[in-house]
């Protein structure tokens, strides 16, 4: 009699493998199983199912495997469980390691101050050697001391710290020339008057170029560019009457009047209807409520009947629109550009 398989698919295709026999799997099924999970699942699916990265785990696809069959029903015979068990103790190891690393790492990471303190802190010691060599053996003039900056990409933001720094030694200095701290007299009386006047003059020297340096860098920065507002923000206060449902009008976009070459306007409450002409090919703005870079060609008439005149700025093409303030019989006024809650927004061309 042939001995029923306990896995249930057939090998390689079909459904994912699951175990509901009592008897215990052969080698043959667990080599069986693991062609299926080979062919059928990807690393994403190895992931998934040990908890782990995909790129860790494209290193321990079989145990992603046993683990996901363990799920299924899947009892590991003795002579592979060794195996097994030793994969999932070296993916243990693994992840423990990528986790300290993570850890020591994230600790590690310095500040942007940190960087520039200790930046600071290393061209202070490193000036240091330059009084060395200048300051106590040599002559201040031979220094260089705005040159030896430039070459070490000294910057502005390291120049308040050196000047601090060789400010309080200049002053540790010159009470010790002027005998007022005897523990000072004692401890740079090797140097002698000509020595602590040299080393004096060294550090002024220091802190005159570092000061020169500091403001020549703020000279020569660039100014920050001011970011231009947007067209929601410049007309966010424009006071305008969306909808006129007597005369069967309703507002324009506001946001459509920033670079417009023409607006034209409708005063529901004083009936004057007005055109506003840009001044220039850069177009109509606006600041707060008040239309902005209009020429003084922009009108208004009063009308008398409007339902006849409005349709024709409303729907009318080009050159009805050019004819349409001539035909109204009345006297033009001037535009003062503020828009108000009774202001219809006509037309924007």
């Amino acid at each position: 009699m042939k001995r029923k398989r306990v896995i249930q698919a057939k090998q390689h295709v079909g459904d994912e493998p699951v175990w509901k026999s009592k008897k215990a799997p052969t080698q043959g099924d667990l080599a069986g199983a693991l062609n299926w999970y080979n062919e059928n699942r990807e690393e994403k699916h190895a992931a998934k199912f040990l908890g782990v990265p995909k790129t860790i785990a494209k290193n321990f696809s079989t145990a992603a495997w046993v683990t996901r069959m363990l799920t299924r029903g899947y009892t590991l015979p003795k002579n592979s469980k060794k195996t097994y068990d030793d994969s999932m103790r070296r993916l243990k190891a693994i992840m423990k390691q990528r986790k300290t690393e993570t850890k020591v790492a994230s600790t590690e990471t310095i500040s942007i101050q940190d960087r520039i303190r200790m930046r600071t802190e290393e061209i202070i010691g490193e000036m240091e050697g330059l009084v060395d060599e200048f300051g106590i053996r040599g002559n201040y003039k031979d220094m260089k001391a705005y040159q030896w900056m430039v070459d070490n990409d000294v910057k502005s933001i390291h120049c308040a710290a050196i000047i601090e720094h060789f400010q309080k030694q200049a002053a540790e200095v010159y009470i010790a020339a002027t005998g007022k701290d005897k523990q000072l007299v004692e401890a740079y009386a090797h140097y002698g008057k000509k020595g602590i006047t040299n080393l004096l003059q060294c550090y002024a020297h220091i802190v005159k170029d570092a000061e020169r340096l500091s403001h020549n860098a703020s000279k020569s920065r660039k100014p920050r560019k001011r970011k231009p507002p947007s067209f929601e923000k410049m007309v966010s206060k424009v006071n305008y009457k969306e909808r006129d449902d007597s005369l069967r009008l309703v507002s324009v976009d506001p946001i459509k009047i920033i670079g417009a070459s023409q607006l034209w306007v409708y005063n529901t409450k004083t009936r004057n209807l007005g055109v506003y002409n840009a001044l220039d090919v850069s177009g109509l703005g606006m600041k707060g409520t008040t239309l902005q870079n209009y020429g003084s060609d922009s009108m208004a008439k009063i009308l008398r009947k409007p339902e006849d005149v409005l349709p024709d700025v409303v729907t009318g093409g080009k050159i009805k629109l050019r004819k349409v303030m001539d035909s109204i019989n009345a006297k033009p006024k001037k535009l003062n550009g503020r828009l108000n809650k009774d202001t219809i927004l006509l037309r924007i061309t």
